[in-house]
């Protein structure tokens, strides 16, 4: 599975209620979020010639009405639209509709598109005609976030708002002060751990600066007014490079390790990247971990390689 549609995934998994509240307030307000669990495995719908199509993530619930209700969630990076999303998102609906074997199933098909050109917020139909008729039909809720200004998100309270933010336009910000009140804020303000984790990570890996904005945000990040912050980030990736270390998995040392060398040094350079990449030792990296919390610069990293 692709890096990008595992990590929108564990973003969305904490942050569907809040996203939807967002940008479709009208439908969350008729959803009893109290009631959603996610479903144990993607599902799966069969289709022709033995093949099938797997939906992104499954949620059930509860309208406000008591009917039960599907959530289904597409998290979506491409640059350009989908020509078939609205016939996939029929064959979900109808999919999930039918595997419940019940009249009062509602499905709900919410498609989050992280780029430009999808024309921002709407509610969008897709219909199989015949002639002047139609046959079937699905109505679902479509967002293309680099459509949208920041401006006008970054101030709500909610926490999707500010990793949200990393896809939408900045006009009117400085970029690099941006990227790093959207950090405080969800330093400050998120608590549950897996959830900060998801958001901080949408803001680092996906809120991206040009070389001059680096150097902008290097500077901010060791002045006066954002020692805290950068105190507080540091702090955070500690903490997500212990729970690494728990699971004893490479992987997510490798990720922490990456994280904090960023935080601290600003941009790693492709070939420490690479050599970090290349690492196999899983000892090693725990001993990269500790020496990137207390090195005073990357050339003391790139010498222990």
């Amino acid at each position: 599975m692709p890096k990008h549609d595992t990590f929108l995934k564990s973003l969305y998994r904490p942050g569907i209620r809040d996203a939807a509240s967002l940008l479709f307030p009208e439908t969350a307000s008729q959803i009893r979020w109290d009631q959603l669990h996610w479903l144990d495995k993607e599902i799966t719908i069969l289709g022709p010639r033995r093949r099938s199509v797997v939906a992104d993530l499954v949620a059930a619930t509860r309208d406000v009405e008591g009917r039960y209700t599907q959530i289904l969630v597409h998290p979506e990076l491409q640059m350009r639209a989908d020509s078939d999303m609205g016939w996939r998102a029929l064959q979900y609906n109808a999919g999930l509709t039918l595997r419940s074997g019940r009249s009062d199933t509602r499905v709900l098909t919410m498609v989050f598109y992280h780029c430009a050109g999808m024309g921002g917020i709407q509610r969008k139909e897709y219909r199989l005609d015949f002639y002047d008729s139609y046959t079937l039909g699905v109505g679902y809720w479509s967002v293309g976030l680099g459509d949208l200004e920041a401006r006008d998100y970054v101030d709500r309270d909610n926490p999707m708002a500010w990793a949200l933010a990393s896809w939408m336009r900045h006009t009117g910000f400085s970029r690099p002060e941006l990227r790093l009140t959207l950090q405080e804020k969800i330093l400050r303000r998120v608590h549950d751990d897996e959830y900060r984790e998801a958001l901080l990570g949408a803001v680092q890996e996906y809120f991206t600066l040009n070389e001059k904005e680096r150097a902008e945000e290097q500077r901010l990040r060791t002045s006066k007014q954002y020692a805290e912050v950068q105190e507080m980030l540091v702090g955070d990736l500690g903490k997500a490079e212990q729970r690494g270390l728990r699971t004893g998995r490479r992987e997510g040392v490798l990720e922490s390790l990456m994280d904090l060398l960023e935080s601290r040094f600003g941009p790693v350079p492709p070939e420490i990247q690479n050599r970090l990449k290349n690492e196999r030792s899983l000892p090693r990296l725990r001993e990269l971990v500790r020496l990137a919390s207390i090195a005073p610069n990357l050339d003391v990293i790139e010498r222990s390689l």
